[in-house]
């Protein structure tokens, strides 16, 4: 038998993962309670022990957190309904006791108290395509199919906290006093205000930078000697229980996961454009549709140079496009309102 506090804890998610883990397993083998939190066939349809299947673990969180929001805000209205009779009832006294006390007429004004609750939320990508959530602080996650994330509505005025199970990207809005933490796995990511990617499935978690800062840090007590991992725009981590070590390296966009060829077609932001190692083509021409200017380039000669960075929209279209061609050892001749950009050719004349 699990301890009652512990279960409370459990759907309040306040839990170790060692004990959620024995709260899962003890309601898997009793049904009869899991419907009554939950109200889906899923649980019935396990076998004692079993583990549920990735895609169903995903269902039940959301139902369960759908669940835990309505029986708070029901609360919530019960307990502001009993303080408006108690409030009623003290302004109707005070009223009757004026009116045969006095003379002179005397309006009470009484203003409730507003007391901030915080309602559990939950998004889960029940699609087989990508998710856009766009959350009340301005950031985007991009959820991939069957992830799920929960957190708290509205945010804290100290912290941003996301629960991940799955894959997704965020788009983080900028808020220097509000720190924004993604917790998948035993493991916590946070930043300011970045774009990254978090891929956590069982035991493993990779999280990949496409831009700005993140600091990783474990939660987990068991897992040794882990030093927090900061990572550079470009840069991933991997790690699994098996790792004595997290693995960092640089982003290999030929293998890379489907949360990072989203970031490929969602690279815009307010302010600017996010390439992450996009083909110079495709950069080229996206710069040509944004700017509405003619860049004439010869796609077979481009199409092994790749570019990864981020371009700010007000800056000029000549300065980016000489930059570019820089970096990569091409020449720009400008026409008109056109840019042409080619190999520079080899000088094989001998004197």
């Amino acid at each position: 038998m699990i301890p009652e506090e512990q279960i409370e804890r459990f759907f309040n998610k306040q839990c170790t993962p060692e004990e959620a883990r024995q709260v899962a397993n003890w309601l898997m083998s009793h049904p009869e309670l899991a419907g009554k939190y939950l109200g889906v066939d899923e649980w019935q349809q396990s076998q004692d022990g079993e583990q549920l299947p990735e895609e169903i673990g995903n269902d039940v969180w959301y139902q369960l957190n759908r669940e835990i929001s309505r029986k708070k805000a029901i609360l919530l209205v019960k307990r502001c309904a009993v303080a408006a009779c108690i409030a009623g009832c003290i302004i109707s006294g005070f009223l009757y006791l004026n009116k045969h006390t006095s003379t002179a007429p005397v309006v009470a004004y009484h203003k409730a108290a507003v007391i901030p609750v915080s309602l559990t939320d939950t998004e889960y990508n029940k699609t087989n395509k990508t998710r856009r959530i766009q959350l009340t602080d301005g950031s985007v996650v991009s959820l991939l199919p069957k992830a799920v994330i929960w957190f708290d509505t509205p945010f804290t005025k100290q912290q941003r906290d996301i629960h991940l199970r799955g894959e997704a990207r965020f788009e983080v809005a900028k808020d220097k006093q509000r720190p924004f933490t993604v917790y998948a796995g035993n493991f916590a990511t946070t930043a300011l205000g970045t774009e990254f990617i978090v891929k956590q499935k069982k035991h493993a978690i990779k999280v990949q930078l496409l831009h700005g800062s993140v600091v990783i840090k474990a939660t987990d007590v068991t897992i040794k000697n882990w030093k927090d991992v900061y990572l550079l725009p470009g840069e991933q981590m991997t790690f699994n229980e098996n790792d004595q070590l997290p693995a960092i390296k640089p982003i290999d966009h030929k293998t890379s996961d489907a949360a990072t060829h989203v970031a490929q077609q969602l690279s815009e932001t307010a302010d600017s454009l996010i390439f992450n190692g996009n083909s110079l083509p495709a950069v080229l021409q996206k710069l040509s549709d944004y700017y509405q200017v003619t860049i004439v380039f010869n796609e077979t000669e481009l199409k092994d140079m790749s570019f990864t960075g981020v371009i700010v929209k007000k800056d000029a279209v000549d300065n980016i496009l000489k930059v570019l061609t820089q970096m990569n050892g091409l020449s720009l001749e400008r026409s008109d309102s056109s840019f042409i950009i080619s190999k520079i050719e080899s000088d094989d004349t001998h004197p």
